[in-house]
This record gives structure tokens, sequence and C-alpha cells, in this order.
């Protein structure tokens, strides 16, 4: 694994922590481990937006995409399990379907055009989209209510 997606290991710890939450969520009822879950995962997609090593080493892999196949699987898993954590958290909040959508599909659509297709103008895209994913999770209802309930965003835990 190359050296700026081995400095990304965080985004391993933030899983593991936000799903220790959600299961506390989801085995003892406890909604503060839910704020917990949700915070946890905006604060990763938060230091990855800002993760300048990550997206150059995205950036600099060259050759055709059998010979980064695997760089690029390794860089982009932990966001995949990232995205599918967060869907369960916005779901436990009973968002509508129309709005879990529109918070879900962007970032989702991305990833897997890049992965399939490496390049340039989607690297740019994707990386476009992991702010704007922060952003929105920050604007959602669930978020809204944790701040009226805490006084904090998701992205303070």
């Amino acid at each position: 694994m190359a050296d700026g997606f081995r400095e990304s290991d965080y985004l391993i710890k933030y899983y593991i922590e936000s799903s220790q939450a959600l299961w506390a969520y989801e085995n003892y009822d406890n909604v503060k481990a839910l704020d917990k879950a949700a915070a946890l995962i905006c604060e990763a997609l938060t230091r990855l937006s800002d993760d300048r090593s990550f997206w150059d080493e995205l950036a600099a892999l060259r050759g055709p995409i059998s010979q980064n196949q695997s760089s690029i699987r390794e860089a982009l898993d932990e966001l995949d399990l990232f995205l599918t954590q967060e869907e369960q958290v916005l779901r436990e909040y009973q968002l509508p379907e129309g709005v879990l959508k529109k918070l879900l599909r962007d970032l989702s659509v991305s990833l897997k055009a890049f992965r399939g297709n490496p390049d340039a103008r989607l690297l740019n895209q994707l990386r476009e989209d992991v702010p704007r994913r922060q952003k929105r999770c920050v604007r959602s209802p669930g978020c809204r209510k944790r701040m009226r309930r805490t006084g904090k965003f998701w992205g303070s835990v």
C-alpha cells in the first residue's frame, strides 16, 4: 500500500468506533450512541476531505487501470465501509426515503464511477463529493434534531 493510503488508516479507526456506537444503539436503544456513530462518520468524512496525501496519492496513480486496481481498491474500500454504515445510521433517524437517497446518492455514484475508470475528471468529482456529503449530513434532519437536543452538530463528538 502506498504511503498516502497508509496514512489514511484513521478511517479504519473511525469505522471501528462508529460500528461500536451503532452496536450500542441497536442493542441497548442508546440514542446517544447513535448520535456518536453519526458524529464519527461525519468527522471521518471531514478528515478525508482535508487529507491531501490521500487525494494526491490517488491523483498520482498512472498507467493502465489493471496495474492500479489493487491500490485503488485499497484506497476506496474503507470509504465504501463508511457509506454503508452511514446509510444504516441515517435510516435509524427515520428520514424520508427521498431525503435519504439524496444524501447518499452522489458520493456513491462517484465512488463507483471512479473505481470503474479512475481518470482525473472522475477523481475530481469524487474529491468534490466527499465534502458535499459531509455538508449534507450536517444539514440533515437527524443532525438538526441532535443540535436541538445536545447543542452539538454531528461533527463534534
